[in-house]
């Protein structure tokens, strides 16, 4: 669910943790426990943290 909601979102992980009903460090948590980089799913010139 993280990868598509991060697809969906275009990397920006404010939308995906709101979205996922999670906190910011919940996602990060997840996201390093999987080895999930959010650098695949970033739209050019988006910035990621928005």
């Amino acid at each position: 669910m993280i990868v598509a909601t991060l697809a969906a979102h275009g990397g920006r992980l404010k939308p995906v943790y709101e979205s996922l009903g999670l906190s910011r460090k919940s996602l990060y948590e997840k996201m390093q426990k999987y080895m999930i980089d959010k650098t695949h799913y970033v739209d050019a010139g988006d910035d990621p943290d928005l």
